[in-house]
């Protein structure tokens, strides 16, 4: 699934091109941002 990633450093550094802190897991695969609220928020910010 896009914006899911397999290592939590492809999440960081896909936070980090976001603008947005932390990471969290969801089942094994990780994603960007502190939560999904953080991530939806900082997507939209970047269209």
């Amino acid at each position: 699934m896009r914006g899911m990633f397999a290592t939590k450093a492809e999440a960081e550094k896909r936070a980090a091109e976001l603008k947005c802190k932390g990471v969290f897991a969801m089942g094994s695969l990780w994603m960007p941002c502190a939560n999904e609220r953080a991530l939806h928020d900082a997507l939209q910010k970047a269209q």
